[in-house]
């Protein structure tokens, strides 16, 4: 049963910052600021904002948020919002708990086995972003190692949640431009090849290959976290006055893939589908688009 506490507070929702002082407010404040690095965000943060602010309804302290708790705010999210809106509010929470414990605040995420289940068949259809949109805005990445990172995950369609395990030195062939990522083979396309190769060689003058075992990496060393990479698209698409994420990269490619002849059965191999539902609406993105 979902806790009455959060079901009597859920029609009062206060300004995030006008509410009491606590550990996870503090800590939803340090996310956001770290996702949202300049005003040019502030409508995506205010949304954000509104959909963590469920958790402070709930919570008062990371230590309070179990799996069996979140079970309920899962069944509680499923009966009063729509399909899509209860997704994107659980995947918030999720990239918050993700930021929890990369800083080292969670040593186990509760959040990680769980997944809210919706009719993908149902789900509203966001506009086809066109391959040159796409191509403009990983060109228009400030640094060569930004530019390089966004043509990789372009041409390979590799996940962000994937980069920190699978993009290391020992799942790339650089001559023959291929990247493995777990049991499937992806192709780097000419412009990510020439681009990653500009930046190992710039790489190498800062830093030695055999000091990090990761492709893409900080100042410091390390690998480069999944909301560096999620801001850096979405402040480079802001720039173009459209609302696009780095998914629609992925997105793209299998659009790409599908209009030079790939089945859905290689689709679901290359890009490491898990079914074939989760190709379906991006199909349907080019039929829709091919009907206006």
């Amino acid at each position: 049963m979902v806790n009455s506490r959060f079901l009597n507070n859920m029609n009062s929702q206060p300004e995030l910052l006008k509410q009491p002082k606590t550990e996870i407010i503090e800590l939803i404040n340090e996310f956001l600021n770290s996702r949202f690095v300049d005003s040019s965000s502030i409508n995506s943060r205010k949304a954000y904002q509104a959909d963590l602010r469920l958790l402070i309804n709930y919570f008062n302290k990371l230590s309070e948020i179990t799996e069996l708790k979140l079970r309920d705010l899962k069944l509680f999210l499923l009966d009063n919002y729509a399909a899509n809106t209860a997704a994107r509010k659980w995947s918030a929470w999720r990239e918050f708990l993700r930021y929890c414990q990369l800083i080292g605040k969670i040593q186990y995420n509760p959040i990680f086995e769980l997944s809210i289940d919706i009719n993908i068949t149902d789900r509203k259809l966001k506009n086809k972003i066109s391959h040159t949109v796409l191509k403009s805005i990983c060109d228009s990445a400030e640094t060569l190692r930004d530019r390089a990172l966004l043509w990789f995950i372009y041409s390979t369609g590799i996940r962000v949640s994937e980069m920190e395990k699978f993009a290391v030195f020992s799942n790339l062939n650089l001559a023959a431009k291929e990247f493995y990522i777990e049991n499937r083979i992806t192709f780097l396309c000419e412009r990510a090849f020439n681009l990653l190769n500009e930046y190992l060689q710039e790489r190498k003058e800062k830093i030695p290959f055999g000091l990090s075992e990761y492709i893409f990496i900080n100042e410091m060393g390390y690998c480069l976290k999944d909301y560096y990479i999620y801001n850096l698209f979405y402040r480079i698409s802001e720039k173009f006055g459209i609302h696009a994420s780095v998914g629609d990269l992925r997105d793209s490619l299998t659009l790409r893939l599908y209009e030079f002849g790939a089945s859905p059965e290689e689709l679901k191999y290359i890009l490491g589908f898990k079914s074939f539902k989760s190709i379906e609406p991006i199909l349907r993105l080019q039929l829709n688009y091919e009907k206006t």
